[in-house]
């Protein structure tokens, strides 16, 4: 099966507790998105919702793997 689906991943982030770990550990946000991605979510009033599902998905896409 070369190329095809290796597993299923599911990832849940709580929004509320992602914010407090961004709030707390400033150099978190250079860390885990690229440039790119915090500059999609800029102008957004509230990037965060945003960031924890970039997160999440992220984290599924690893556990699939």
């Amino acid at each position: 099966m070369a190329g095809g689906v290796k597993g299923i991943g599911i990832d849940a982030v709580d929004i509320e507790r992602f914010r407090t770990s961004l709030a707390r550990t400033p150099t978190m946000r250079e860390r885990l998105f690229t440039a790119e991605e915090l500059a999609y979510v800029a102008p957004k009033v509230d990037p965060v919702p945003s960031l924890a599902a970039r997160f999440a998905a992220r984290e599924a896409v690893m556990k699939a793997m």
